[in-house]
């Protein structure tokens, strides 16, 4: 779902995104394990989405919930955490 919602949000069509990219994060909460490092994958794609829709303070927890996560999954110099850092310090 958190798949085709960033495919979805590539091609423009941010609203329609949101409801997929919302959805996917509300179940990967409930059901990914905070060590799964495809928790704050989904969560950094729904905070991309967040931002294009310019919600900031929705995006900033969304991004910082997601950085948390990366950098104890993957760790602090990972490309995905970094990306996550980046997107995250546009709202700052």
């Amino acid at each position: 779902m958190a798949n085709l919602g960033e495919v979805i949000l590539n091609r423009g069509r941010v609203n329609d995104a949101a409801q997929l990219l919302r959805v996917a994060a509300e179940k990967a909460r409930k059901t990914v394990p905070p060590t799964d490092w495809t928790l704050p994958n989904i969560l950094a794609k729904w905070g991309r989405c967040q931002v294009l829709l310019r919600r900031p303070a929705e995006a900033k927890s969304t991004l910082r919930e997601s950085v948390e996560l990366y950098g104890k999954t993957l760790g602090p110099e990972d490309d995905r955490t970094r990306s996550a850092e980046k997107l995250l310090a546009t709202l700052e």
